[in-house]
C-alpha cells in the first residue's frame, strides 16, 4: 500500500506505506518552492547544554583514538586478505567503538536517567563544534604518544630523534591546537579551515609570549650564576647582560655612540664600574667606589696601624710547631732557590732559628717529682713581644713584594711569613686571633687589588677603575693552583669582572652597529632632514633632522627605566612559547586533513 498526495498542478505523488506525514509534507514544500522549516533544537537548561557538549566531546575523543588502534588490525585484515587468508569482516574500529559505547551506556545511565532526551534532536553547529575539538585532541593524543616513545629510543642526533622530539614536545599546545583544528574543521567541513586553526594556535601561544617576555634569556649555566652573584653584591647589570641578547649588546654599543645618549650611557656604565669597585675593596676591608692610589695608600696606612695595635695586644709563644712549619718551607720552597737569590731567603731562616737556640729541648719523660715546676731554662716555649715578631712579618712581606720579578723567592718567603703569622695567631686571645686573621685576608685582598691596579688600560687608571683583565690576572697570580678550580675570597668577582667585559658587542662599525643606529634613529630620518635642507621647507627639515636625534634618547631613557628593565628582562613566558618546530609538528597531526586535501587516501 502506498500513501499519495496531489499537487495542484495535477502531479501525484506516492510514498511507502508508512510515510510520516513530516516527511510527505517537507516533499511537497520543496516541489512547490516552499521551504521546510529548519527543526529546531528543543530548550534545554544549562546543565543539560553542558552535559551535552561533554558527551559530544568525549565521542570525539574516543572515536579518534578507537580509529587509530582499530587501523592496525584492519590493516592486517586487509593484507591477510589480499593474500586469500581468512580474516575478519568488517572493521575493527568499528567494534572497538560498540564495546566502548556500550561501556559508556552502562557508566552513563544514572544521567542519562536524570536528565532523559538531552542527546535528543538534531546536531547543532555548536555539538559539530565540541564534537571536532575532541576528535582533535584525540588526533593530538595518538600522534605524541608514539613520538614520546620514538624520542626515548631513536638514536640521538638522527633525523628520527628530532621529529619525535618536537612532535612530542609541548603537549598541551599540541592538545589546544588539536581541539581547534578539530573544532573548526567540523563546524565548517573544510578540513583547509581546521589546518589553518591549528596552525594558528602556537602561532598565536607565540606572538603572545613574545609581548609579555620580549627577550629570551640567552646565558648558559655558568653566565647566569655569574648575572646571580652579581646581583648580590650590588651590581645592577645591563638588559643586555641579563639577557645575553645580541641585538641589545648592539643596541647598548650604539647608544654609547650617538650624540643624545652617549654621556647618560657612559654614565650608567660608570655607575656599575663603581659598583664593581666597591665589591672588589670590600674584601680588602674598604669603603670606596674607586681604587685611586690615595685610596690605596690610606688603606695601607690603616691596616699598618692595625697590625701594630693587634702586635701591641699579643705575646708569642715561639713554639716547636713554628719551626717543624719553618723547616717545611725550607724544604719545599728554599732547597729548590736559584743560588743567586738562595742566600735572601737562607737569611730569614736563619733569624727564626736565633730563636730555635733560645729554646731548650723538653726534659725527658719521668724526670722530675709529679707536680714540680719545670724552670723556665727548660720549657719548650719562648716569649715574645708581638710588635718584635710583628717586624719580622711585615720584613718578609716587604722582601716577597720587591721580589716581583722572581716568582719562586717570592713564594718561598711568602709561605714562611705565613708560617710566622700563624704562630702570632695560635698565640693570641680568641678575640685577637679573629682580628688578625681578618687584617691578613685584608692585607692579602689589597695587595691583590694594588697588583691589578698596576695594570689595565690608561683610561682605567686614571679612573681609578680595576681594570676586569688584570684584576683577573692578579687573583690568578696570587693562586695558580686554585684559580681554575674556584679558590680564593677574590675568585668570583675576578669571574663576574670577566663576564661583564664580555657582555658587549665586539665588534665595531659593522652591520649589526649600523642597523641598529637605524632602527634607534628612525632609519634614516637624519639623511631626510639633509636633503631637505636644501630644498623649500627648511622647518620641516629642521624637525625631521631634530626628531632623529631626540627619538634615541627617548627610548633610551624607557629603555634603562625600572619597568623597561623588568620587561625586557622578565622571563615569565618564555617557557610557553611553542619549540620553532612546533607548527610543522601541529602539521602533522592534522595528516589525515593533509592527505584530503591533496586529494589522496
Amino acid at each position: 500500500m502506498t500513501v499519495r498526495a496531489e499537487l495542484h498542478d495535477g502531479t501525484v505523488l506516492e510514498f511507502p506505506d508508512g510515510t510520516s506525514d513530516e516527511v510527505v509534507s517537507n516533499t511537497v514544500k520543496r516541489l512547490i518552492g516552499v521551504q521546510p522549516a529548519t527543526p529546531q533544537p528543543p530548550e534545554r537548561s544549562f546543565g543539560e547544554e553542558a552535559l551535552r557538549k561533554a558527551e559530544f566531546a568525549s565521542r570525539g575523543v574516543s572515536d579518534s583514538v578507537l580509529e587509530t588502534i582499530g587501523a592496525i588490525p584492519d590493516a592486517i585484515w586487509s593484507g591477510a586478505r589480499a593474500l586469500g587468508l581468512p580474516a575478519p569482516e568488517g572493521k575493527a574500529a568499528d567494534t572497538l567503538k560498540q564495546g566502548w559505547n556500550a561501556v559508556g551506556r552502562t557508566l552513563s545511565a544514572p544521567l542519562n536517567a536524570a536528565f532523559p532526551g538531552v542527546m535528543d534532536g538534531p546536531k547543532t553547529t555548536g555539538d559539530k563544534l565540541v564534537y571536532g575539538a575532541g576528535r582533535g585532541v584525540g588526533d593530538a593524543l595518538t600522534v605524541m604518544a608514539p613520538a614520546a616513545g620514538a624520542a626515548k629510543v631513536a638514536q640521538a642526533g638522527g633525523l628520527t630523534r628530532g621529529v619525535a622530539e618536537v612532535l612530542a614536545a609541548q603537549p598541551v599546545v599540541q592538545a589546544a591546537a588539536g581541539a581547534a583544528g578539530g573544532g573548526v574543521g567540523e563546524a565548517t567541513d573544510s578540513p583547509l579551515m581546521g589546518i589553518l586553526a591549528s596552525l594558528a594556535v602556537p602561532a598565536s601561544m607565540a606572538g603572545a609570549s613574545r609581548v609579555v617576555s620580549p627577550v629570551r634569556n640567552q646565558l648558559n649555566p655558568e653566565q647566569a650564576r655569574l648575572a646571580a652573584a652579581a646581583a648580590r653584591e650590588g651590581i645592577e647589570l645591563t638588559p643586555a647582560q641579563a639577557t645575553g641578547s645580541k641585538p641589545l649588546q648592539a643596541m647598548e654599543a650604539v647608544m654609547g655612540t650617538l650624540p643624545m645618549t652617549s654621556g647618560p650611557q657612559r654614565a650608567l656604565e660608570a655607575t656599575q664600574r663603581e659598583a664593581f669597585n666597591r665589591a672588589v675593596l670590600s674584601r680588602a676591608g674598604v669603603q670606596a667606589d674607586r681604587a685611586s692610589p690615595e685610596v690605596l695608600d690610606d688603606a695601607f696606612r690603616v691596616l699598618g696601624r692595625q697590625f701594630d695595635d693587634l702586635a701591641r695586644r699579643t705575646t708569642v709563644q715561639v713554639d716547636d710547631k713554628l719551626f717543624k712549619e719553618v723547616d717545611a718551607v725550607a724544604s719545599e720552597y728554599g732547597r729548590r732557590l736559584p743560588t743567586d737569590v738562595a742566600p735572601v731567603f737562607q737569611s730569614y731562616v736563619d733569624d727564626l732559628n736565633v730563636m730555635r737556640s733560645a729554646m731548650a729541648p723538653p726534659p725527658p719523660a719521668g724526670s722530675g717529682a709529679a707536680g714540680s715546676v719545670v724552670p723556665a731554662s727548660q720549657t719548650s716555649t719562648v716569649q715574645i713581644p708581638g710588635e718584635a715578631f710583628q717586624n719580622i712579618v711585615s720584613g718578609l712581606r716587604a722582601r716577597a713584594r720587591s721580589a716581583q720579578n722572581n716568582p719562586a723567592l717570592q713564594t718561598a718567603l711568602d709561605r714562611l711569613a705565613d708560617a710566622v703569622d700563624r704562630t702570632m695567631v695560635r698565640s693570641a686571645t680568641p678575640e685577637v686571633a679573629s682580628a688578625w686573621r681578618q687584617a691578613r685576608r685584608n692585607y692579602r685582598n689589597l695587595l691583590t687589588i694594588d697588583k691589578a691596579m698596576a695594570g689595565g688600560t690608561q683610561a682605567d687608571r686614571a679612573a681609578g677603575d680595576i681594570a676586569f683583565g688584570a684584576f683577573r690576572q692578579a687573583v690568578r697570580q696570587s693562586d695558580p693552583r686554585g684559580f681554575a678550580r674556584g679558590r680564593g675570597e677574590m675568585n668570583e668577582l675576578a669571574r663576574i669582572g670577566d663576564f661583564l667585559g664580555a657582555a658587549r658587542i665586539p665588534t665595531s662599525g659593522t652591520s649589526e652597529r649600523n642597523t641598529m643606529t637605524n632602527l634607534l634613529t628612525g632609519g634614516g630620518l637624519g639623511a631626510t632632514g639633509g636633503a631637505l635642507a636644501g630644498g623649500a621647507d627648511p622647518l620641516l627639515s629642521l624637525a625631521v633632522a631634530g626628531g632623529a636625534t631626540v627619538l634615541p634618547r627617548a627610548l633610551q631613557m624607557a629603555y634603562n627605566s625600572p619597568a623597561g628593565r623588568a620587561w625586557l628582562t622578565n622571563q615569565l613566558a618564555a617557557g610557553a612559547a611553542p619549540a620553532p618546530g612546533l607548527l610543522g609538528a601541529v602539521a602533522l597531526g592534522r595528516e589525515k586533513d593533509i592527505r584530503g586535501l591533496l586529494g589522496g587516501p
